[in-house]
């Protein structure tokens, strides 16, 4: 196998993991909901948060939203 079939092959057994998990990572409350804050800067104040979810996963760490949401996406 070269380097690329590599990647095309790790990345399918992630979201192969990923559509198998998310049930159990949303029972379990894996997936979790962070809010940024969202700075002026002219005065220096939050005028706005953004939420961003992440999947704390136990094997494969923290996942963030752009990973998780297009695999699942993917799949419907």
């Amino acid at each position: 196998m070269n380097i690329t079939e590599d990647k095309l092959a790790g990345r399918t057994a992630l979201e192969r993991y990923l559509i198998e998990q998310v049930d159990t990572a949303v029972a379990n409350h894996n997936i979790t909901v962070y809010y940024q804050p969202i700075i002026r800067i002219i005065t220096g104040k939050i005028c706005a948060f953004e939420a961003l979810a992440r999947w704390d996963d136990p094997i494969h760490g923290m996942i963030t939203l752009s990973v998780f949401l297009a695999v699942l996406e993917a799949a419907r």
